[in-house]
């Protein structure tokens, strides 16, 4: 790109954005940055990561002279120019679907670049409109390089992309089984490094300790819980948390028969429910998905309409790459090899897409997920769903409701201009406290309006399955059992609890 400074400054990765109790005594947990692999869990809401492959396919076919960038997680990181402390921050690209699996960082000059990138605009176009902006001339072998380098990294809506994507898809569709994406990357691949890592959670003091007596089940052992919210967050970071969440589990009398497993959707753009029929595959072993219930919702959906599940099925790709789950069946598959009884219960793996266009629309009145119109047919199949679990617990099966949902998302790494101070800190805990009142008083409404009523400020990833585990699951309270905030790139933070009901 050419050296000449434009006249008008390009933009720069830094975006303005917000500067940043009567609960139950819990556990707190302070942890380390991500960093490497375990960043992967980047988009704090689905509307700002949207990558799903349907996202580019519902677009015109890309045209080589008309670059389209593709919906991608975007965030500011400092320059490496230490010697300038002025120099600008530079704008990490990351592909939240998974389908690249690399990163592209760019100057504030190749910033002002991709701005243009929307496939309205030919190169020369786009040169023309940089030119008349900043007052710089771009060459055209800068913009191909840079294109070039964007299109390599499976960045740009493309051929390149698209086929990629078609053949990831069409392989994925194949496989029987979910297999363990990021295991060797997120977490251990071998057994019993795995083993090590997530038995290292239960240590004080931010653990709660093993059970004396895990492995062996008492005659007054307790029930197991009715519902579980545990963190979706990295084990690195939120291990202690994961802990405290399945430590019942390990304490239970009996496993649960049945697991809902319901899930943050970080592809999806908009309000809606993904099944998947495929079993997990974990290095601790297989997790057996529900296969004869997945087809009973199915064949039930279609009598209420015709479109439910073609949509119910429509992003089940989406669960390829998503960690929400896979962490939570790692976690299960390592408590089942804690216990002697031989346990294998079956999950129903459910993704929640995003319910931030209820919460961050900046509208008169809340649009409930309950009384909104923009989720089409997906709202009844809760219905469909509470019928058919009330079914098998008629019929002698004992239900679970898991729910992974982290809470805030907050500092540079997320669009906020500034890092969060010691002070920030302590007001995001009260905060995050403040809301999850009416989540441990069962309360779904309660919870949506929390987050209704601070236009979504915080990023909540964990909105959607929250409200909707709250929604069917029977009624009772909650105890938070551990709260953590786990730190993120640039004084970012994302904030974690375990409630058990």
């Amino acid at each position: 790109m050419d050296d000449q400074a434009p006249k008008k400054q390009p933009p720069s990765a830094e975006t303005p954005g917000a500067g940043a109790n009567g609960l139950a005594p819990s556990a707190k947990v302070s942890v380390p940055a991500t960093t490497g692999a375990e960043a992967h869990d980047a988009a704090p809401t689905a509307h700002q990561a949207a990558g799903a492959a349907h996202d580019s396919v519902a677009q015109p076919p890309p045209r080589d002279d008309r670059p389209r960038l593709r919906p991608l997680d975007a965030f500011p990181v400092d320059n490496p120019n230490t010697a300038d402390r002025g120099a600008p921050k530079l704008l990490t690209l990351r592909d939240p679907s998974g389908l690249a699996q690399g990163s592209v960082t760019l100057p504030p000059m190749g910033v002002a670049v991709i701005d243009l990138c929307d496939g309205t605009r030919t190169r020369d176009e786009i040169r023309g409109e940089f030119q008349q902006r900043y007052g710089s001339p771009l060459s055209r072998e800068a913009l191909d390089a840079l294109l070039k380098r964007l299109d390599d990294a499976l960045l740009l809506d493309s051929a390149a992309f698209r086929n990629h994507a078609a053949s990831t898809f069409a392989d994925f569709a194949r496989s029987p089984v979910r297999p363990a994406h990021f295991a060797g990357t997120s977490y251990p691949k071998d057994p019993e490094a795995l083993r090590q890592v997530l038995d290292g959670c239960f240590a004080p003091p931010n653990g709660p300790g093993l059970p004396a007596a895990h492995g062996h089940r008492q005659p007054d052992a307790p029930d197991a819980p009715v519902a579980i919210i545990a963190p979706h967050v990295d084990f690195t970071r939120g291990g202690p948390a994961y802990a405290w969440a399945y430590r019942p589990l390990l304490e239970a009398r009996a496993m649960p028969d049945l697991i809902i497993l319901l899930g943050t959707d970080h592809a999806a753009p908009d309000p809606s429910f993904t099944l998947l029929r495929k079993h997990f595959d974990t290095p601790l072993g297989p997790i057996q998905t529900d296969l004869a219930l997945c087809d009973e919702l199915l064949e039930a959906a279609k009598a209420l309409s015709p479109k439910l599940p073609e949509q119910l099925l429509r992003d089940e790709h989406h669960h390829r790459g998503e960690h929400s789950l896979e962490f939570q069946a790692v976690w299960l598959r390592h408590v089942l090899s804690h216990r002697d009884d031989g346990a294998q219960p079956k999950i129903l793996p459910i993704l929640c897409g995003s319910f931030h266009e209820f919460v961050g629309g900046g509208k008169d009145r809340p649009a409930t997920p309950q009384n909104g119109k923009s989720n089409g047919p997906a709202l009844p199949f809760l219905a469909l769903l509470c019928e058919h679990i009330d079914a098998r617990r008629a019929a002698g099966q004992s239900i679970l409701y898991l729910c992974a949902a982290d809470l805030a998302h907050v500092g540079p790494r997320y669009g906020d201009r500034d890092p969060l101070s010691p002070s920030d800190c302590n007001s995001l805990e009260q905060r995050d406290r403040a809301t999850l009142r009416p989540v441990c008083a069962g309360d779904a409404d309660g919870w949506f309006r929390e987050l209704y009523r601070e236009k979504d400020r915080r990023r909540v990833c964990g909105l959607s399955p929250i409200y909707t585990m709250l929604k069917i699951k029977p009624e009772g309270p909650g105890t938070l059992r551990c709260y953590g905030q786990c730190q993120a790139e640039g004084g970012s933070i994302v904030s974690i609890a375990s409630v058990i009901f």
